[in-house]
């Protein structure tokens, strides 16, 4: 979804002066808190960057220390029509939120699947997170996913647990956001053990 390196760069040429360029290819959560930190230097904030990867950092512990009980097995797909399983930093979300991807690699692309691995992973929870759409765009598209045969035998759809996000504002961007994503899931996954209600407009099940 974004421009590659060498685009940023040819049309960097056309401006006056000598634009540096500073290529920010997070592959995971530690990743990202690095890149807030050397944003803050590049633009002389580096005291705000500290502050702010510190407080995200202490969300990160909290819920680590916060989330108990069985870790269902989850699935968090990136795309509907061909079928994209989330890689990066979001199978690191899911276990950090107290569950286990049974489809996404951490720190590793995000990787087109088949349906049929899709089937066999039995995913007891379904986290859409389609890149770039809310909720109300997701479930538009809800349809890519619910005419396949096999829809209504996956346990996750037998048990009520499919769940449509915001996924453009907490799953895709690697930000500060990223942490609220986090936070997200753990309401998913283990309602009891989230800290507060989820964010209006946030996330939804199915």
């Amino acid at each position: 979804c974004a421009p590659s390196y060498s685009l940023v760069r040819g049309a960097a040429r056309m401006l006056d002066g000598n634009a540096r360029i500073v290529s920010l290819e997070p592959r995971g959560l530690q990743d990202i808190l690095d890149n807030i930190l050397l944003v803050g230097d590049l633009t002389g904030a580096q005291e705000r960057a500290a502050e702010v990867v510190g407080r995200l950092r202490r969300r990160m512990d909290a819920v680590a220390a916060r989330v108990a009980g069985p870790r269902p097995c989850v699935a968090c797909l990136e795309w509907f029509a061909p079928l994209y399983v989330g890689g990066h930093w979001v199978p690191e979300m899911v276990a950090m939120a107290g569950g286990v991807d049974v489809l996404g690699v951490a720190r590793e692309p995000s990787r087109m699947v088949e349906w049929s691995a899709l089937c066999a992973a039995r995913p007891e929870a379904l986290t859409l997170i389609p890149c770039g759409f809310d909720i109300a765009r997701a479930r538009a598209e809800i349809h890519l996913l619910s005419d396949r045969p096999g829809w209504e035998d996956l346990p996750a759809v037998r048990a009520g647990r499919v769940y449509l996000t915001d996924a453009s504002s907490y799953f895709n961007r690697p930000g500060p956001r990223i942490i609220d994503g986090l936070e997200i899931l753990v309401g998913l996954l283990h309602p009891a053990s989230a800290a507060a209600p989820l964010p209006a407009g946030a996330a939804e099940r199915l």
